[in-house]
Order: structure tokens, then C-alpha cells, then sequence
């Protein structure tokens, strides 16, 4: 029922209106009315023990740890509860029945006009003060006799320590306050002890607050002093304040990612079918890409082909082919009529394989080996094929031929003769004459020869040649003398 970790510089005020338990286990008949809940009790002296213990020069932890094997070892009740006041090397314990406290405050607030609402919580929870502790503090050497709220105590303090006390029911007579006082724990080197009677009121008054603060036996594990519980608490107090302005901008951040998610998404939904086609490009350009790659490689049949044209046809055997990027590498079986200058220059010839080169290898048996580099990923497109129409070569970069193109001659065309600008009209031929009656059984008579034509008109006939192409004129188109003379040839 006492607090562990209480607060110091807080201590509970006005002591006269607790209610306060008797001797019989019951609120006192001259106390206060009993509140609802009441959580600071005055404890009757008749129901504690009281007892002093000095401690050695020990300091902090060292002398709680020593105290509370003290307490564990004299423990007065089955299961005491304590009320330690230390002040320097000493300390003042007082102690009580701790299950017996508790029923008394629980059969305490049950029958009250108003109870509480949990009165074994309320009892576990309140919190017990010893009479003595919430009376006057005398100061000097005072031995007196003080009525209690049930009973007499007798009291001896020192410099504010309360040294030695008894209790008795009744008050008891001078001589054995006086034995006691001389033969008890009260008794000392000193000369025989001023006797001091307090019994009327104006001695019995409450102070106005306890003027110490107790602990109890689980306080008296902590390490902690007062001024040390103190910073904790602050630093505590520090520390949530840090750790919710931390939160808050953890929040604000958090609100601010959803914000950007949701303006995201809202983004991508709007431009959902712009974004489909995008990827479909994508992949269609990486496909392109790979195409091209693909495309733009040598090919290896065509490589052989391209070998099969320009090695010679009769005795020639290609036994190895090795292709490394740009790099080539043949074997042949040539035989002894073919000489190597010959196939090295035909190689070369086309143009598309260069830097032929003969390698002497031991390794070969009855093979001779070639290593040439090549200038373009296909051939070079010849003038033949061109004129065949043929198309070029992957990857080689050639433009296709026009098809049906005739190739061009290179033989000079004779001079055209072109009739004068001035010439004149063709003179119309005469009719024909009709036929006559000829006997069916009549010779076919032969056709008449045509008439010479002038030297002028032949001339016009002659077909035009330019740049190696003949167009002959037409026929039908004859050419009549002109006035003006001929232009000197």
C-alpha cells in the first residue's frame, strides 16, 4: 500500500481531514466523516511497531540494501508493511499488519452511505501514514507522553529523530513512564530525562502536512535518489515530447507519400492507353533492334557463296572455315597446277575480302591456310548484277538496281541529220484509180516499185543516237525539200 516512486516536493496536505483507523480495525468515532475513496488514511499508533535502526557510513544504494535485509529479517507481522523515514545514518521504520490494514479499509468503505464503486481497489491503492508522522516534529531532547487517537505513546527525539516510543492503551502513571524512560530504549548516558506530559488539545493539534515522506520496502530497491528520480523524469518527459514531434513528421510525411501515390495513380489512369502504347513500342523497337543486329551480321551462306565465285572451280576444296567477327580464316586443298598468288589475287578482287594473307601452320597436313579481314558485312554489288537486276546483299548497303535497266554502251552515236526548220509541206499523192473488171482467172500483176526517195529524206530516217541509246524516227514521217539551203556540214 505504499507507493514506490512518489515524487518528492509533493507531499500530501491537510492530514486532520483523513479519516483515521482505530485500534479496532474501524474508523475512528472522533474523526472526520469518511469521503468517497479516501486514499490517505491516518494509521493508529496501537497498530504499529516502531523501531530504529542506525545504519553504518554507507551512502546511495549500498545502505537501502542494507535496510531492507534489516526489515526482511525483523519483520514483526507474517506480511508487514513498512513506513521507513531515513535521515542520514539513521532510520525510523514503522510497521503493520499489511493484509490485515487492507481488510480493515475495505470493511471500512463497504457499509458507507455512498461507496465506491471497487472498494478492493480503493483499499489497495490507499495509502497508510503513521499518527506520528502527521503530528508536530519537536526539536532538542524531548521526552514526553502524547494521547494518540486511541491510547498513549510515549516518545523520546533527538535533534528531530524520534529515538524510542511505546504505546498503552490507558495512560499510564509517572513512575513507569519514568522506569520506562530510564530501563526501555529511550534510556542513555545522559542525565534522567525531563518528563513532558501532552494531553490537552491546544498539544494535539495535526500539522499541517507529514513532515517526512516514507518508503516502502519495494521503494527501498531503487538506486535512485530523490534528485536522481527528478532528472529521470525530465529526461522522460523529454524524450516524449522528442519522440511526438518525431511522430508528427513521420505523419506528415506518411500523408504526403499517399498524397504522390494517389496523384500517381490518378495519372496513370488517365494516361493508361498512352502508356500501353508506349511500352508496345518499346518492345517493338527492342525486336527491331534485335532484327537489325540479326540482319546487319555477316551471313554465312552467302559468305560461301561469295568463296564458291571467286576460288577456281576445278580441284578446289575448302576444308575449314573460322569466322571471328571481321576475322576470317579458310582452309584449302589446292592443287599443285593452282598457284597461291593466283587464289590470294582472286580473293582480293572483289573487293570485300582484304589483307589476304598465307598462314604457316605445321599443324596442317596437305592443306593451305588463308586469314583475311573483311570490309563490310556482304559484298560488294558488281556491275552484272546490277544489270540483271539483281538485288544487293544484306547489310552490305548497296542500292537495288532499276529493273530492266539496259546497260549502258560506251560506242559513240553517229551525228544526227535533222530536216530544216523551213521545209516545206509534203505534197499529197494522187488517188489511186479504181480497180478495173479483171477475169478471175487474171495474173496478180506485181506492185508498182516506189518512186526513190531524195537523198535528204533517207537522212532523216537515220536513227538517233545519244549516250550509246538508238531512237530510230518514224517512218511514216517523210521529209519534203526545203527553200532554204542546206547548212554547211
Amino acid at each position: 500500500m505504499q507507493n514506490p516512486f512518489r515524487w518528492p516536493f509533493f507531499s500530501p496536505a491537510v492530514p486532520e481531514g483523513w479519516p483515521r483507523l482505530s485500534v479496532q480495525g474501524a474508523p475512528a468515532a472522533d474523526g472526520p466523516p469518511l469521503a468517497k475513496g479516501a486514499r490517505h488514511w491516518v494509521l493508529s499508533r496501537g497498530l504499529c511497531r516502531f523501531r530504529l535502526f542506525r545504519q553504518p557510513a554507507t551512502v546511495g544504494s549500498s545502505a537501502k540494501s542494507a535496510l531492507r535485509l534489516q526489515l526482511i529479517a525483523w519483520s514483526p507481522f507474517d506480511q508487514s508493511s513498512y513506513f521507513v523515514v531515513m535521515q542520514k545514518d539513521v532510520a525510523m521504520v514503522w510497521a503493520w499488519d499489511g493484509p490485515a490494514a487492507e481488510a480493515w479499509l475495505r470493511a471500512a468503505q463497504t457499509p458507507t452511505p455512498a461507496p465506491t464503486a471497487n472498494p478492493t481497489a480503493a483499499a489497495a491503492t490507499a495509502q497508510l501514514w503513521p499518527e506520528a508522522v502527521c503530528r508536530p516534529r519537536p526539536q532538542g531532547e524531548v521526552c514526553r507522553l502524547v494521547q494518540g487517537i486511541d491510547g498513549w505513546e510515549a516518545q523520546t527525539w533527538s535533534a528531530g529523530v524520534l529515538n524510542a516510543s511505546r504505546w498503552w492503551p490507558t495512560q499510564p502513571d509517572v513512575a513507569e513512564f519514568q522506569r520506562w524512560a530510564q530501563t526501555g530504549p529511550a534510556a542513555g548516558p545522559s542525565s534522567q530525562p525531563s518528563l513532558s506530559v501532552v494531553a490537552d488539545a491546544a498539544h494535539q493539534a495535526w500539522a499541517k502536512r507529514p513532515w517526512a515522506e516514507g518508503l516502502g520496502l519495494q521503494a527501498l530497491q531503487s538506486t535512485a535518489s530523490p534528485l536522481e528520480r527528478v532528472v529521470v523524469g525530465a529526461t522522460l518527459v523529454g524524450l516524449v515530447g522528442l519522440s511526438a514531434a518525431q511522430g508528427r513528421q513521420l505523419w506528415d510525411v506518411s500523408a504526403q507519400r499517399q498524397s504522390t501515390i494517389d496523384a500517381r495513380e490518378r495519372l496513370q489512369a488517365s494516361l493508361g492507353s498512352t502508356l500501353v502504347a508506349r511500352e508496345r513500342a518499346l518492345s517493338l523497337s527492342g525486336e527491331a533492334q534485335e532484327l537489325s543486329a540479326a540482319m546487319s551480321a555477316v551471313q554465312p551462306l552467302e559468305l560461301l557463296q561469295h568463296l564458291s565465285e571467286r576460288l577456281p572451280s576445278q580441284g578446289v576444296l575448302l576444308r575449314e572455315l573460322e569466322l571471328q567477327g571481321q576475322r576470317l580464316r579458310i582452309s584449302l586443298d589446292l592443287p599443285a597446277d593452282v598457284p597461291r598468288a593466283q587464289v590470294v589475287k582472286e580473293l582480293q578482287a572483289a573487293g570485300w575480302l582484304t589483307q589476304v594473307s598465307e598462314v604457316r601452320d605445321s599443324s596442317e597436313r596437305g592443306g593451305v591456310s588463308f586469314e583475311m579481314l573483311l570490309s563490310g558485312n556482304g559484298p560488294p554489288l558488281s556491275i552484272a548484277a546490277a544489270g540483271r537486276g539483281d538485288a544487293p546483299p544484306p547489310g552490305s548497303g548497296a542500292v537495288p538496281p532499276i529493273p530492266n535497266a539496259a546497260a549502258p554502251t560506251l560506242t559513240p552515236a553517229p551525228t544526227p541529220a535533222f530536216p530544216s526548220a523551213t521545209a516545206a509541206l509534203p505534197v499529197p499523192r494522187p488517188a489511186a484509180p479504181a480497180p478495173a473488171n479483171v477475169p478471175a482467172n487474171a495474173p496478180i500483176a506485181a506492185p508498182p516499185t516506189p518512186a526513190p526517195q531524195p537523198a535528204a529524206a533517207a537522212a532523216t530516217r537515220a536513227p538517233f543516237s545519244a549516250g550509246g541509246l538508238d531512237f530510230p524516227l518514224p517512218p511514216e514521217l517523210p521529209t519534203a525539200p526545203r527553200n532554204n539551203p542546206a547548212p554547211p556540214n
